[in-house]
């Protein structure tokens, strides 16, 4: 399984900027250095591993500002396109913007990749510029739009009734799923069917909110891929950063997961470990890291 992964060793760095100009720079017969800028520095990067751990797709987003946030430098190994990658790469991108409390996500996008960023809910406001002489178009995307995306309605309705009929809990805190875009799972829930005597969310709805919501990401993977199984929390731990005295929700991210179905093929338990962020408001609240098993059928 890939995974995304934050360059920050020397070592790690140096792979990162080697891939950059490699695939964004050498085509073009630019000498290196050429694929860094002043603003790397105050940015946030995004590289995506093989299983072997070597880098094959990169990306950074730098916020300007309190309102916008900048895509630069995206770019994926033409031995591994068609493989879900730069959507990957890009859910880990925004959600960067969201955590900045960016109103938008602006980008120049080359030509030939402007249908893919459509796709990906991104829209043309300008006819761009050209960069190391190549043609750009420049594209936008309210971060509002990122929490009116589901992708496979049908599933997430059953879902939804599976929690109602297997794990009553979920009914009592009026959890519900508000985005699934494939790679980002989000839950909401009312703050008024979870408050204690201090007007905050129970530390316990956080908890579970937050398990029920890596729970779904598996048992949506589940379905993408074609399998079944049984989850189960294996173990979990949770951070709390803040009270929660706003609307509560929870995103867990595919890019953030680590560890596989191939086990379950192979009819034994496969162990993914999940992290969960619970937000009031803007402000992010709690951390979950988890453990879940998923069981074969009969086993």
């Amino acid at each position: 399984m890939f995974h995304v992964h934050v360059p920050e060793t020397e070592q790690e760095l140096e792979d990162y900027y080697h891939l950059r100009w490699s695939l964004l720079r050498a085509p073009l017969q630019r000498p290196r250095g050429t694929e860094k800028d002043i603003y790397d520095e105050h940015s946030e990067h995004r590289m995506i591993l093989d299983s072997s751990g070597t880098p094959i797709a990169c990306g950074r987003i730098y916020t300007a500002g309190v309102n916008e946030s900048q895509i630069h430098y995206m770019a994926v190994d033409p031995n591994h396109r068609k493989k879900g990658l730069g959507s990957l790469l890009i859910s880990a991108l925004e959600d960067e913007a969201y955590k900045a409390g960016s109103e938008r996500i602006v980008m120049n996008a080359r030509v030939e990749a402007v249908p893919f960023y459509e796709k990906c809910g991104f829209s043309l406001v300008g006819s761009g510029q050209i960069s190391e002489g190549v043609q750009h178009r420049q594209m936008i995307k309210e971060v509002s739009a990122m929490d009116k995306i589901l992708r496979h309605p049908g599933w997430c309705a059953e879902l939804q009734n599976e929690w109602a009929t297997k794990i009553p809990i979920s009914q009592h805190m009026g959890i519900s799923i508000r985005q699934y875009s494939g790679w980002r799972f989000e839950t909401s829930a009312p703050l008024n069917a979870n408050v204690n005597v201090h007007d905050t969310m129970f530390a316990g709805s956080i908890y579970s909110q937050a398990t029920l919501t890596g729970w779904g990401l598996v048992w949506l993977m589940l379905k993408e891929q074609g399998l079944m199984g049984n989850i189960v929390l294996s173990k979990g731990s949770i951070n709390y950063k803040r009270p929660i005295n706003l609307e509560p929700f929870a995103v867990a991210h595919k890019y953030r997961m680590k560890g596989s179905f191939l086990e379950l093929l192979e009819g034994r338990n496969a162990k993914l470990d999940i992290d969960v962020d619970v937000y009031s408001g803007p402000k992010l609240a709690a951390v979950f890291s988890a453990t879940f098993v998923v069981i074969p059928i009969g086993a």
